[in-house]
């Protein structure tokens, strides 16, 4: 049979002030994506899909002196899955229109000290842009085993791999994930490992940020990077069965910070550590809330709070 997936993703989060040390919450992402898969080819594991996507983002470039900027993209292709037992390949061609508007850069005499920046590192002004952009995707999931009772739990490696065709000099992306949950009764050791990286002719707004995906809560608007690497350890010790938990993590990044206007910038580590409180709401939805500190080996250290909400079941 046919079948239509749905995905809708909201986001909030602090934007600091750079003129004068305040911050305020506001949202910073709106992603949306519809995909339509028609019946399997000739009873075998091959689909065809058409996705439609669009995220709509707000972020800050403290390194840049820029207090926020828009980014909307949005994506159209046509596109092929491979399912078999434990694996799922997807290959396809789509069109992004990009647009690039909004920037709000703040001149460097006008920032407050304490988030004042080594001026030869802030770039030039940078202009918006709107780009129609073509692109090849290629993306794949390996479960290791089907033995997890929960889909947040799942043993599996994830990666995707995309090449844009820009006018000015194309640019590639490689995203990759690895997860293993080993549970001792209720309690449970999580393994994690992300890859991130972006080369080629790409703008400050595909360049990856820190937050969320690599260290939770920390150097969110400080770091965006073009290439990186995290692994992670987390214990939850279960105060109620797997209703309610407590928790400890560590993480740590190496990573290379994103610059522009022929900047250069040494590699850099990055390692952030906390507890973490955890509940599973309404039999289905798992939230985890963390608190972290950070250290840096060419920054000052960091703290921030992050949540998580994520299907279970």
């Amino acid at each position: 049979r046919d079948r239509t997936e749905l995905d809708l993703q909201l986001g909030m989060k602090r934007f600091d002030n750079l003129e004068d040390n305040g911050s305020n919450l506001s949202p910073n992402r709106i992603i949306g994506r519809i995909r339509y898969y028609s019946p399997p080819v000739r009873r075998t594991s091959i689909r065809p899909f058409l996705e439609l996507r669009e995220d709509f983002l707000r972020r800050q470039r403290q390194d840049l002196a820029i207090q926020d900027y828009y980014f909307n993209r949005f994506d159209a292709s046509a596109n092929i899955s491979y399912e078999p037992q434990k694996t799922s390949l997807t290959g396809g061609f789509g069109v992004q229109l990009r647009n690039l508007t909004g920037i709000n850069q703040v001149p460097y005499d006008e920032i407050a000290p304490p988030q004042r920046y080594n001026p030869n590192r802030i770039a030039d002004k940078v202009d918006g842009f709107t780009q129609v952009t073509p692109f090849l995707n290629f993306s794949g999931t390996y479960t290791f085993d089907n033995l997890a009772t929960r889909y947040d739990r799942l043993h599996k490696l994830s990666g995707e791999a995309r090449y844009f065709f820009n006018t000015g000099g194309g640019f590639a992306t490689v995203f990759a994930d690895y997860q293993k949950v080993f549970e001792f009764g209720w309690n449970d050791l999580w393994i994690t490992s992300n890859l991130g990286i972006v080369t080629g002719s790409f703008s400050i707004a595909d360049a990856i940020p820190m937050s969320g995906t690599y260290l939770r809560g920390i150097y969110s608007d400080d770091i965006y990077m073009d290439r990186v690497l995290t692994g992670g350890l987390e214990y939850r010790l279960s105060l109620t069965r797997d209703v309610f938990k407590i928790g400890a993590f560590t993480e740590t990044a190496v990573l290379h910070p994103h610059v522009i206007a022929g900047g250069s910038s040494p590699l850099e580590v990055a390692t952030g550590v906390g507890p973490g409180l955890h509940m599973l709401f309404l039999d289905n939805l798992q939230i985890d809330f963390y608190v972290s500190v950070g250290l840096s080996t060419i920054r000052p250290s960091n703290t921030g709070a992050t949540i998580r909400i994520q299907k279970a079941f």
